[in-house]
């Protein structure tokens, strides 16, 4: 499917997305829909187990039609303020409870 349809379900189902036989998928890494202006797109990072804001698809990934939808292995809890995000110098973005 493509990217937009992919957020869109992925944002109903609360689902991740991916694009399928990506290195990404290989890694457990996805994307994750948000409304949260400092996320937009938050991207999980297994090896970190945490999600970052930093994710700039490139021209590829956005004519892509071969998004799938993926199961979340972490759930997106926590959003920090901008003044949060000063004091951490950008440090770690999510923190479990």
């Amino acid at each position: 499917m493509n990217i937009v349809k992919a957020i869109k379900l992925a944002k109903k189902r609360k689902m991740g997305f991916v694009r399928k036989g990506s290195y990404e998928h290989r890694i457990g890494c996805y994307l994750y829909p948000t409304n949260i202006t400092i996320y937009k797109i938050a991207l999980y990072l297994p090896a970190r187990d945490e999600y970052i804001r930093f994710w700039n698809p490139m021209t590829d990934d956005l004519m892509a039609k071969d998004w799938i939808l993926v199961k979340p292995t972490k759930s997106f809890f926590k959003a920090y303020s901008s003044e949060e995000l000063k004091l951490m110098e950008l440090g770690e973005i999510v923190k479990e409870k």
